[in-house]
């Protein structure tokens, strides 16, 4: 009866012993946590589950769209016509001006009367470097000239001016109190009609400054050396002229000027001359002048007056 017990007794204990869990020993592995209910940290997901929130990303999405600049700004004409005086702007690259006029021109010595007609005045700059270097040719036109003697015979003659070509570069940019300043050089080819061209190659050489005030103020210059040629060979011809500006209103600029020519011809007295003129933008590639003006002493023409016109051709943008 009792070996009955203790058999009952083991294999009780044994089954109980099989059904139990034991815990983990000291040289097993840690066992893993069962899961709890809660957030779900991504790491703690399948690849396949979805996404449980918002998700975030270190990393911008592939842009596949490509960049696109934005459009450069539109080229404006900067004219040299419409005064004596040269600018000192320069043609944009892939650029070009083209300037005409016509200019009257009327002097009185004692009864004798003179005019002289010119047009059209054409002058052709093209861009070569950005703001640095253009190339230009000048053709001051067909010239019409009558002159009339106190007893009151005519005498009337046209003819061709002789073309010039050349090119114009910047010097240094306004800084400070000193001013843009630029060099032109530019000759005669000895193309024109006699009576109306020296026939000769005659060059010119120019120093262009201008000055920008601000509040719509300027102030324009330049000094010439001019190597003229005539029937007795060449000699030298100093030029220069002063042109304060002012801007009333955007567009529109007028301008009082100052020149004077030394000697007026060979061995003769100096020309000094002043006129008064408007310039007028239409848009940023267009722009038209007027002017007139007067001599001072009896060198210079007595009175002279002239109107063109300027152009900017050039694609959008070119130039910068």
């Amino acid at each position: 009866m009792s070996s009955s017990r203790a058999l009952a007794a083991a294999l009780c204990w044994a089954f109980a012993l099989g059904c139990s869990t034991p815990g983990p020993g000291p040289d097993d592995p840690p066992r893993e946590a069962a899961p709890q209910a809660g957030p779900t940290r991504s790491s703690d997901r399948s690849l396949n589950d979805p996404p449980a929130g918002p998700t975030y990303s270190s990393e911008r999405p592939l842009d596949l769209a490509p960049e696109r600049e934005p459009p450069a700004p539109d080229i404006s004409i900067c004219a040299d016509r419409g005064s004596f005086s040269d600018g000192a702007g320069i043609t944009p690259p892939l650029a070009a001006h083209l300037e005409l006029g016509y200019t009257f021109t009327f002097e009185r010595d004692g009864a004798d009367e003179f005019e002289r007609h010119n047009g059209p005045e054409t002058l052709l700059r093209a861009g070569v470097m950005e703001d640095r270097l253009e190339i230009r040719a000048i053709w001051s036109g067909w010239t019409w000239t009558e002159f009339e003697t106190n007893g009151g015979d005519e005498d009337h003659d046209r003819g061709a001016s002789d073309l010039v070509v050349g090119g114009k570069v910047k010097i240094t940019d306004q800084s400070d109190w000193f001013p843009r300043t630029a060099l032109i050089a530019q000759t005669t080819v000895g193309a024109g009609s006699e009576g109306f061209s020296t026939q000769e190659v005659d060059p010119v050489f120019k120093l262009v400054w201008f000055y920008d005030f601000g509040n719509g103020f300027s102030l324009l210059g330049n000094g010439n050396l001019n190597l003229p040629s005539d029937s007795e060979g060449r000699f030298c011809q100093w030029q220069a002229s002063i042109c304060p500006g002012y801007m009333p209103i955007p567009g529109t600029t007028v301008f009082a000027e100052y020149f004077f020519i030394v000697p007026a011809t060979r061995d003769t007295d100096a020309a000094h001359s002043v006129d008064v003129g408007l310039l007028q933008l239409v848009g940023k590639r267009f722009q038209f002048d007027v002017r007139v003006g007067a001599g001072l002493n009896d060198e210079a023409d007595d009175f002279f007056t002239g109107a063109g016109a300027s152009y900017l051709f050039g694609p959008p943008g070119s130039g910068g």
